[in-house]
């Protein structure tokens, strides 16, 4: 199955999933496409660390008019070391390849923002001491199964889960490959904490998983611009939001 068709159906499958959300609500209404069971599965174990690629479409309201993004991103995900590293790409007609990327490491305490301008390079180290590994990928213990799906010629069965934030402000929907628990598709959408009115709709496609990080360094070397002296003392707007993304 193609990246782009297996995309569609992800796409088709969380939105009737999240069709059913109200914001402060779970999953109910008269229409549910999934099939339950009446022993509902508890979330499953992700691989313990694994490579990606997403895809990601951004749709938010600016100045009164609808805004849509796409963004393509490269990381690798150690649930052991409890570190995360992911790169959003922008490639331009000229061959300019410029990048943002974060690297988070729990064991030494640190966040890394890197940000690549044409022949530029900044980055600015943060102390993330106390700060809880970002459940990107994996379930929080208030998910709700939501039920199971099959996608595709190949008859891929997925189950799918859904969770609210701690504040209520931000609604999750994650689908997952039911025997190896590999994470494919995932939704969110976030409210104005005042308003109620939600501001951004988020969907993601996971694809060309692989299981393990055979090269460490592609994901995980810091550059010499985030050594002390070097490093930015303030983040620039582009790194505000990558971290705003995954925090």
């Amino acid at each position: 199955m193609s990246f782009s068709s297996l995309a569609c159906l992800l796409m088709v499958v969380i939105a009737g999933a999240q069709a059913n959300v109200a914001q402060g609500l779970p999953f109910r209404g008269v229409y549910n496409p999934f099939s339950h069971h009446a022993d509902e599965p508890q979330p499953c174990s992700i691989p313990r660390y694994f490579t990606y690629l997403q895809e990601d479409f951004v749709t938010t309201v600016e100045e009164g008019r609808l805004k849509v993004e796409e963004e393509s991103w490269e990381g690798a995900y150690d649930t052991i070391a409890q570190k995360y590293s992911a790169k959003k790409e922008e490639r331009f007609f000229n061959g300019t390849d410029d990048y943002s990327k974060i690297i988070f490491d729990e064991g030494k305490g640190v966040e890394y923002i890197i940000e690549k301008r044409g022949e530029e390079t900044v980055c600015l180290v943060l102390d993330i001491e106390g700060q809880k590994f970002p459940d990107t990928y994996t379930f929080p213990k208030n998910a709700k199964f939501v039920g199971e799906a099959t996608l595709g010629d190949r008859d891929l069965v997925v189950n799918v889960w859904y969770y609210p934030s701690e504040d209520n402000t931000k609604h999750t929907v994650k689908t997952y490959t039911r025997e190896e628990c590999v994470p494919i598709g995932l939704r969110h959408r976030k409210f104005d904490p005042q308003t109620g009115v939600e501001i951004e709709l988020r969907e993601s496609s996971l694809y060309d998983i692989k299981l393990g990080i055979c090269d460490e360094e592609k994901y995980f070397k810091v550059p010499d611009e985030c050594k002390e002296g070097r490093a930015l003392k303030e983040p620039t707007l582009t790194m505000m939001k990558i971290r705003n993304h995954f925090n």
